[in-house]
């Protein structure tokens, strides 16, 4: 879990009792399930740490919090070691997609020692087999982040059963 701070604007019918709760659910409507370069995917939104303070937008007569928020967010960096599922094979690699958000390709060349099988479409070395629906995890080789989303190529490290 990780911290975000940001400004969060409530009209004044919402300035009741119920204000962190409006403040709560505006930050998981705006932030939830969004990709930033600074925290990753944005898995939730958990609960307000703090409120900093706040100040009276003068257009509308809105009041803006500085909140801090506790969230949940899965941060790529280049090194990373990820569970995720086969969703794609083909003869040049695999896509592993983690958490229905990144889809990592570990191309064939990272998959050193495993051939792929044409007919089965798949890969496979000794008793591993690498095919659609597979859990394994992958080592995130590089990582670039463009269009509020990553872009990765990883490398094959275990398969889980």
């Amino acid at each position: 879990m990780t911290t975000f701070r940001c400004n969060i604007m409530l009209e004044p019918a919402q300035l009741d009792f119920s204000y962190k709760t409006h403040l709560l659910n505006k930050m998981k409507l705006h932030y939830e399930k969004q990709c930033t370069n600074q925290y990753g995917y944005i898995i939730s939104v958990d609960d307000i740490e703090t409120i900093h303070g706040n100040t009276i937008a003068p257009a509308d007569c809105s009041t803006v919090f500085d909140t801090t928020f506790k969230i949940t967010a899965l941060k790529i960096e280049i090194g990373c070691v990820l569970l995720g599922t086969v969703c794609m094979v083909f003869p040049y690699g695999v896509f592993v997609e983690i958490f229905d958000k990144v889809n990592v390709l570990v191309q064939s060349k990272n998959l050193e020692e495993f051939k792929y099988n044409s007919e089965d479409i798949l890969f496979e070395h000794d008793n591993i087999t690498i095919k659609k629906g597979v859990k394994i995890e992958v080592i995130l080789c590089n990582v670039r982040y463009e269009k509020k989303k990553y872009v990765c190529i990883g490398r094959f490290k275990a398969l889980v059963y």
